[in-house]
């Protein structure tokens, strides 16, 4: 699979790890930076909510429990639809 899809699994992960913990710069930056690499891959339904986060971190809401697990679950189905897309076009061309 592409590295640069290898990276993104392995970076979003590690930033919605602990999110809920983090302060508000940090999970601002994270949602951010998650919302605009997700839309690399077509995850328009992931990058939707990390925009709404974002939109609420700036206002002085802090992302809970409830919402983290919100956006693992959420990027988890983007990322079997990726993959699914992925794996399709590959054995397509074999």
């Amino acid at each position: 699979m592409c590295l640069l899809w290898e990276e993104f699994i392995n970076d979003a992960n590690d930033k919605l790890k602990c999110i809920e913990k983090q302060s508000l710069e940090k999970q601002r930056l994270a949602y951010h930076s998650l919302r605009s690499s997700s839309l690399v891959f077509g995850m328009e339904e992931f990058a939707e909510l990390c925009r709404l986060y974002e939109e609420e971190i700036l206002s002085g809401i802090l992302v809970d429990d409830k919402k983290a697990a919100k956006s693992r679950n959420i990027l988890e189905q983007g990322i079997k639809e990726v993959k699914a897309c992925l794996e399709k076009g590959e054995n397509h061309g074999k």
